[in-house]
């Protein structure tokens, strides 16, 4: 899926062909972008843990904690299912 994303080119629109390969390429390229979106929300609370987490209050320790086992979780099931996300809409 991440490798037809990144076969795509610029374009306009999609056409009606697109839309009949599966997954569609409109479809991968949604997909991919949700699961880039997750590692890099994974990324960014692991360098906040780096860099400020010590001076933030406990509370707000907790949510990032949650927060970051949630997009952990996520990423592992685009691992299994790319289209998990897209199943929900």
């Amino acid at each position: 899926m991440i490798r037809k994303a990144n076969e795509m080119g610029t374009t306009l629109w999609f056409s009606d062909e697109d839309a009949k390969a599966d997954p569609s390429m409109l479809d991968a390229l949604v997909m991919a972008g949700q699961a880039t979106m997750c590692q890099n929300l994974i990324l960014y609370l692991e360098d906040l843990k780096k860099e400020i987490y010590p001076v933030l209050p406990v509370a707000l320790q907790a949510e990032l904690d949650q927060i970051h086992v949630a997009c952990q979780r996520d990423f592992e099931q685009f691992g299994e299912d790319p289209a998990w996300l897209m199943k929900l809409i």
